[in-house]
């Protein structure tokens, strides 16, 4: 998730807030520590591409829903998270099954993800 966590963290934060924001970036630090996928990192993977697919904005009560709403829909950042989604997506089913293995390389699809 090197080439785009910029661009990720910063939709995090749009769309789920500064605490979402601190998700992404920890998700970042996990993927460049591990040697291949844990169980961990792929439900944070799908955590984060449920947040800029807007899965959890029908609750009215969610930081997702609260932020979604501060957002104009004509925005050019509507565009690049929707970008981001599709890419992410593309990765995600890339990636091969999670393993039990830590360290401190990521695989190939990790560092095209970002």
């Amino acid at each position: 998730m090197i080439q785009y966590a910029a661009a990720l963290k910063c939709a995090a934060k749009l769309l789920g807030g500064p605490a979402a924001a601190r998700r992404c970036d920890r998700l970042v630090v996990d993927i460049n520590e591990s040697v291949g996928m844990t169980a961990r990192i792929r439900r944070e993977l799908d955590w984060l591409h449920g947040l800029l697919t807007l899965e959890n904005v029908y609750d009215i009560e969610s930081d997702e829903a609260f932020c979604f709403a501060l957002i104009d829909p004509a925005d050019a950042c509507v565009e690049e998270i929707c970008v981001l989604a599709d890419l992410l997506r593309d990765e995600i089913d890339a990636l091969p099954a999670p393993t039990h293995t830590a360290g401190n390389a990521a695989t190939t699809n990790f560092a095209r993800c970002a």
